[in-house]
């Protein structure tokens, strides 16, 4: 007796399913890292004698949160893995904190970055008139040099300003004299 394939082998659909199982492979090996490091920070908290409710008052955080991370359900953030770290770190080893932090703590400073765009919008003209204000909305106060960005993209701004403005009065002629 033959098979019945319900989707064709060459079909839009047979691309969907094959892409289906690529993704729940993906989603299932993410469950196993998961799960993973939450067995591990809870064998790091039994292995120093902690609670869930006693490293919960310690992070600031509810008992659940403990629990979630440590069921594999969520991962803690970064300063919750630099406290556990410190909480681990004096009473015994950070072996399973260590991996995690290198893989969560991805929140980078990107004052340099906004810095130098800040720099060179001061310089080039056309770019300042731009580029300012989108530097201004970007800049966070986490940022290392957040009051010396706003400064320069501000200063950008206005000699920008001025720049234009003295293009457009040399363009119509206004401001100058002839006494022809």
């Amino acid at each position: 007796m033959a098979e019945f394939n319900i989707v064709p082998e060459n079909s839009v659909l047979s691309a969907m399913f094959t892409n289906r199982s690529t993704m729940d492979k993906i989603f299932f090996k993410k469950r196993e890292y998961l799960m993973a490091k939450g067995q591990e920070l809870k064998a790091q908290r039994q292995k120093n004698g902690l609670s869930q409710t006693q490293v919960a008052r310690h992070l600031n955080v509810t008992r659940q949160t403990i629990s979630s991370w440590e069921r594999g359900r969520t991962l803690p953030d970064s300063n919750s893995l630099q406290k556990l770290s410190k909480l681990y770190h004096e009473e015994g080893t950070t072996e399973a904190v260590a991996p995690v932090a290198q893989i969560d703590n991805r929140q980078t400073d990107e004052g340099l970055l906004l810095l130098m765009c800040a720099l060179v919008s001061l310089i080039i003209m056309p770019l300042g008139l731009i580029a300012a204000p989108i530097l201004i909305k970007r800049n966070k106060a986490s940022n290392r040099y957040y009051r010396l960005i706003y400064l320069i993209s501000i200063v950008s701004l206005l000699t920008n300003l001025l720049i234009l403005a003295a293009i457009i009065a040399d363009r119509f002629n206004w401001g100058i004299t002839s006494y022809h």
